[in-house]
């Protein structure tokens, strides 16, 4: 698009890029589309009001999680069952480690086991209903966050030819830069 904006104020002096960039159509509504994901693929908050909804329900209810979770840390009677003083995101569920011969004992079920196979991470049964929320919220983001990005892919799709023509003019001018540039060895 800057390529093309360049070329329409030089027309005059360089008219036959001028009559290659007319191959360049209008992509601004795709480039607005886009720029709902960030630098790591991942969409924005704000992408939706839907997902933004979503996003903030899951931050509080993440929080609502971390106070149960320290909560239970610091119970004497359930710290001791602990092969470690941490709550962890295990298969979608906070939980937490605990030891094999606290298994019977502990007020949960089990998830997970550790890859020593020592321990195995348990879901406190006081937890279950935040985890069934907190997982019911994850699955309604990953499906708005899918909406969003077919969207984005179908906006892009329509114009999939107009995007190789694009690129042929940039092959193009690339070729006529890349000859005009003189060899100095």
């Amino acid at each position: 698009m800057r390529l093309k904006e360049v070329f329409n104020q030089e027309k005059e002096e360089y008219p036959s890029f001028y009559m290659l960039a007319k191959y360049i159509r209008d992509f601004s509504d795709e480039i607005s589309s886009l720029s709902v994901i960030d630098d790591d693929g991942r969409l924005y908050d704000k992408a939706s009001e839907k997902l933004y909804d979503i996003r903030g329900k899951m931050h509080a209810l993440r929080e609502t999680i971390r106070r149960k979770g320290h909560a239970i840390l610091n119970d004497p009677a359930i710290s001791g069952m602990l092969q470690e003083r941490l709550l962890t995101l295990r298969n979608g569920r906070y939980a937490f480690l605990v030891r094999q011969d606290a298994l019977s004992i502990f007020p949960g079920i089990v998830i997970d086991r550790s890859g020593s196979g020592n321990s195995v991470y348990m879901e406190p049964q006081s937890m279950l209903r935040l985890n069934n929320e907190f997982s019911s919220l994850r699955s309604m983001e990953l499906h708005e966050e899918q909406r969003i990005l077919r969207e984005i892919t179908s906006k892009i799709l329509k114009k999939s030819n107009c995007i190789s023509d694009a690129e042929n003019v940039l092959g193009k001018i690339d070729l006529f830069y890349a000859l005009s540039e003189k060899k100095t060895y």
